[in-house]
């Protein structure tokens, strides 16, 4: 059916578009929480190397 120029839907296919996106963003959010993860888990292994650094660095000048 056209209304004003623009194709009317019936509510059945307004529903299922809905569902669509939502899987969509559950999708995009899944993938958002993943990456978050690894960019954490990227950041400790960094501040661990550099306590490690700074640990052998105050070692180094305690024993000359």
């Amino acid at each position: 059916m056209m209304m004003f120029g623009m194709a009317g839907v019936s509510m059945g296919d307004v529903g299922m578009m809905r569902r669509l996106f939502v899987i969509a963003g559950l999708m995009v959010l899944r993938r958002f929480t993943m990456m978050l993860g690894r960019v954490l888990v990227m950041f400790g292994g960094f501040l661990m190397v550099l306590s490690a650094l700074v640990l052998a660095h105050v070692s180094s000048r305690s024993d000359s």
